[in-house]
């Protein structure tokens, strides 16, 4: 998430951190993979609503505010909701028949993931290389004129909501999520490794990923910061941060990743951010007022 307001970022920053919880929660507890799906979808949707309610009550001040809120901030939430529409759409819609069908399935849904990004590869690519020249007219509601594609029309039915083009950024996100899914699917009926995919279902194991680990909704950032802390506050006596991670991070997922690894979590020593640091702030501030209930 970005910073360019003191009134306006901490809000997005918060509702962000809550949902992330919220979903995290869903997943863990949720015995049932449609039901877990639908939670999550009403769990998104509250908070788009929050979202929509915070830019009507409170316009932006400035047309930078705006490009960023629809470049940066309204996508990652509007591709959750894309991402847990399509993983219901999918789990109702897979075959129940051979493994054979099943794959052809998920080779199917990976196909029209890369359909639609050859189709839209020129904005990817600007919005990828975090290029900035074309963003008064990509994310300014009112300025898609000429660079107003047809699909970018149809996704844009709300002009006070959406410049159509942060749907298009959202769906990139939603992908990338559903094409790990998939893969993980794939690979799980190729090698059969679980019962659950020899007894059909096909997709169980990607969407509930993380059972049997300990499950957290913070992101790799704020683990490596938040374990290494640990060490450097000489919470930890016996260990170095690394033998430490070697020791504890495998049996730690989220959502983006099944279990982490102490490589995975060490490349992120030199990408640690200010809003990495308040989060970490944040759920060090919660601990300390839950000891007091203790």
């Amino acid at each position: 998430m970005c910073d360019y307001g003191k009134c306006k970022a901490p809000f997005f920053q918060q509702l962000h951190s809550k949902l992330t919880e919220e979903l995290a929660i869903i997943q863990q507890d949720e015995q049932y993979v449609l039901k877990a799906q639908e939670r999550s979808i009403k769990a998104v949707r509250s908070s788009m609503e929050l979202l929509r309610t915070n830019i009507t009550e409170q316009p932006f001040k400035s047309e930078q505010e705006e490009i960023v809120f629809f470049k940066e901030v309204k996508p990652v939430f509007c591709s959750l909701m894309m991402y847990h529409v399509k993983c219901y759409r999918m789990e109702s819609r897979k075959p129940a028949g051979s493994m054979e069908a099943k794959l052809k399935f998920l080779h199917a849904e990976l196909q029209e993931i890369d359909t639609f990004f050859a189709s839209h590869l020129a904005f990817f690519e600007y919005y990828r290389s975090g290029s900035t020249a074309m963003d008064d007219k990509y994310f300014i509601r009112g300025r898609q004129d000429e660079h107003y594609s047809m699909e970018v029309q149809y996704l844009c039915s709300d002009l006070s909501f959406s410049t159509g083009y942060d749907l298009l950024i959202a769906r990139l996100l939603a992908n990338e999520l559903l094409a790990a899914d998939i893969n993980e699917a794939i690979y799980n009926l190729q090698n059969n490794t679980t019962k659950e995919e020899k007894t059909g279902n096909v997709l169980h194991a990607a969407f509930q990923k993380g059972k049997g680990y300990v499950q957290t909704s913070y992101r790799a950032k704020e683990l490596y910061v938040f374990l290494r802390s640990l060490v450097d506050a000489e919470g930890v006596i016996n260990h170095t941060y690394k033998s430490f991670f070697e020791l504890i991070v495998p049996g730690i997922a989220n959502k983006q990743s099944h279990a982490f690894s102490p490589t995975s979590l060490l490349k992120y020593s030199d990408k640690v951010d200010m809003e990495t640091r308040d989060n970490v702030k944040r759920l060090l501030q919660k601990m300390i007022r839950n000891i007091e209930n203790y």
